[in-house]
């Protein structure tokens, strides 16, 4: 069973708030705030010297996120900005296909952003 107040503690906008709205702008926990400091600090006052540590810390990661899935292999495994930036280049990517089918929050989300 997950340690809840552990959990919360990684998340300090919870100290505050009661925090439901997870879209486009949701609150990081600490170890991604930590994580991505990190690399903007380095990309500060190194620029691109250390891009090859940065960019084996991201295979380790896509290599985590297959066994975490379920995935075959961590080329299945992409990053983008955000879920909508990942919806659309696969919409995009399937749009010669036919109709690329969406639920429901997709389509209302599209509609707000139009």
């Amino acid at each position: 069973m997950p340690d809840w107040d552990q959990l919360r503690e990684d998340f300090p906008v919870t100290r505050r708030y009661t925090y439901l709205a997870n879209a486009a702008i949701t609150p990081i926990p600490m170890p991604v705030y930590n994580e991505v400091s990190k690399y903007y600090y380095d990309i500060l006052n190194h620029g691109r010297t250390l891009w090859e540590e940065w960019e084996a810390k991201m295979e380790q990661t896509r290599d985590l996120f297959v066994k975490f899935i379920g995935a075959y292999n961590k080329e299945e495994i992409a990053f983008t900005h955000s879920t909508s930036e990942g919806m659309n280049i696969i919409a995009h990517m399937l749009s010669d296909k036919g109709i690329v089918i969406s639920n429901e929050l997709s389509i209302f989300q599209s509609a707000l952003a139009q």
